[in-house]
């Protein structure tokens, strides 16, 4: 976290050697990059304006000569680290930008819960890439990472990292991309390629698919022959997954948890179907509860594909509020699994925002 200071005045005195600033670019003068700010010289040859010096100034004196009288001035606070993770071999490695001695690794398999145990392996500092790396075992099943300032309360590290284990049946799967990695969250990126796969996104009307096919030279369209791009599946949209192995399989998906930290990340539900999924890597009993938070609207139709039909369930408060798809039957709102996609149909003419936070 960093301060900027709004506003301020200095007085030069005959004492100040504008030399030694011009002849110093090394010194503390340097690199701070607080611009847009000027002192009044005087006593100096020529008179006239010089820069300010762009160096933390904490009040008082800054240099011999030198009066600072700030109109508004912060200074800089502990530094917050950014992590990432990375695959490596058998297992994952995670690294966080310095300085961040202060700050220690914690972990935790559900965010829907605040059940944050501190890693106990030490991490080595690279003076390379000047990161902190730790080397982990695979994790079985969904874990998530964060950094927290040792001896303080709700002051973490920008962002938590996760990897996230979703099961695949063979033949077709509706899932959503639980975790924010690379840049542009490519099939080719999130997940592992498969030969004879197919991902299907849907754009509002229909389905626009997108094969993987090594006998036609890689990703291509649906006719089988026109190349194509892979396509971009970011956190919470939903596509289908045609799993072409005839025995079930497990992805790992890996990257920064949306939203951050003390942060807020809102979708829009457009009238009509929408097929998403959660952008925040929860497990919750009922899609409604935080974290995942799905918001009610009366008259919604949740679609849940069980591997051969969709299960439906309904928001209607004429009829007691959650009902089956006979509208007439009392239910729940459903539960939600880490890396599921659902289609929502929204009654309304207008669009609903689905937002979603981390404390």
């Amino acid at each position: 976290m960093f301060y900027k200071v709004a506003g301020w005045s200095a007085s030069l005195g005959t004492t100040f050697n504008p030399a030694w600033l011009t002849g110093n670019p090394n010194g503390p003068f340097t690199g701070y990059g607080l611009f847009g700010l000027s002192a009044v010289a005087s006593g100096v040859a020529g008179g006239g304006s010089m820069p300010a010096p762009p160096f933390p100034l904490f009040g008082g004196t800054g240099l011999p000569g030198f009066n600072l009288l700030p109109t508004f001035l912060t200074v800089p606070t502990v530094p917050i680290p950014d992590m990432s993770i990375i695959h490596q071999g058998d297992g994952i490695v995670l690294s966080w930008t310095i300085p961040s001695a202060n700050f220690v690794l914690q972990q935790n398999t559900n965010l829907a819960t605040t059940a944050w145990t501190e890693v106990t392996a030490t991490a080595t500092l690279d003076y390379a890439s000047l990161q902190y790396e730790l080397a982990l075992p695979r994790p079985d099943g969904n874990v998530f990472y964060r950094l927290a300032l040792s001896g303080q309360t709700n002051v973490y590290g920008s962002n938590i990292v996760g990897y996230a284990t979703v099961a695949l049946t063979p033949g077709y799967n509706l899932l959503a991309n639980p975790l924010n990695a690379c840049v542009t969250n490519g099939a080719n990126e999130i997940m592992p390629i498969l030969d004879g796969e197919l991902v299907l996104t849907w754009n509002g009307g229909s389905f626009s698919e997108i094969q993987y096919d090594s006998t036609a030279g890689g990703w291509v369209s649906a006719d089988d022959v026109t190349p194509a791009s892979p396509p971009s599946l970011p956190p919470g949209k939903g596509f289908f997954f045609f799993n072409p192995n005839r025995t079930a399989t497990n992805f790992a998906f890996m990257g920064k948890v949306v939203p951050g930290p003390g942060t807020t990340n809102c979708m829009v539900l457009n009238p009509g179907y929408s097929l998403i999924g959660s952008s925040l890597p929860g497990a919750i009993n009922q899609i409604t509860s935080a974290p995942v938070s799905l918001p009610i609207i009366d008259g919604m139709y949740i679609f849940q594909w069980n591997g051969s039909t969709y299960e439906i369930t309904i928001y209607d408060s004429t009829a007691g509020g959650w009902v089956q798809a006979d509208d007439t039957t009392p239910s729940f709102a459903p539960p939600y699994v880490i890396g599921q996609g659902f289609f929502l149909f929204n009654s309304h003419v207008t669009a609903n925002v689905w937002c979603q936070t981390l404390p």
